[in-house]
């Protein structure tokens, strides 16, 4: 697996698109660092946003909603694996550990992000999803 880190997230508001890019943390050695990106809605990208700018809403937004339950019912988000790209879809699947142990929960990449940025948790992508969507550092 490889650990990635949030390179860039570009709201267009001419067409309402959003983009994540996502940069590996550590590249191979001898090697460019390769990013891929992913379209991700509004909603995923108000809260990314949010995350990177250390903003708290007044009241509990649905990821913070989450989070919340989770930590609350004594469990951690360890990471997020975003494991499987399928027709032009990415596939993720977060680690929560809790009291009965560890629970792996299927998720859309976005929401998984989202979360562990606000719980400060890693976020890796499998090697073969990254040789099929990644994209040299230029």
């Amino acid at each position: 697996m490889i650990e990635v880190r949030l390179n860039q997230l570009v709201v267009i508001k001419d067409n309402d698109s959003q983009v994540l890019r996502l940069e590996e943390a550590t590249p191979l050695e001898g090697k460019p660092r390769r990013l891929m990106t992913l379209v991700i809605g509004p909603t995923e990208a108000a809260e990314i946003s949010r995350c990177i700018q250390k903003i708290e809403a007044p009241r509990p937004l649905t990821h913070q909603l989450a989070l919340a339950i989770a930590t609350q019912l004594g469990g951690t988000l360890q990471r997020t694996v975003i494991h499987d790209l399928r027709g032009g879809t990415f596939y993720a699947e977060m680690t929560l550990d809790g009291p009965a142990g560890a629970v792996k929960v299927d998720c859309r990449p976005s929401d998984a992000i989202a979360l562990s940025l606000r719980a400060g948790s890693p976020v890796y992508v499998t090697e073969q999803v990254m040789a099929e969507a990644g994209a040299e550092r230029a």
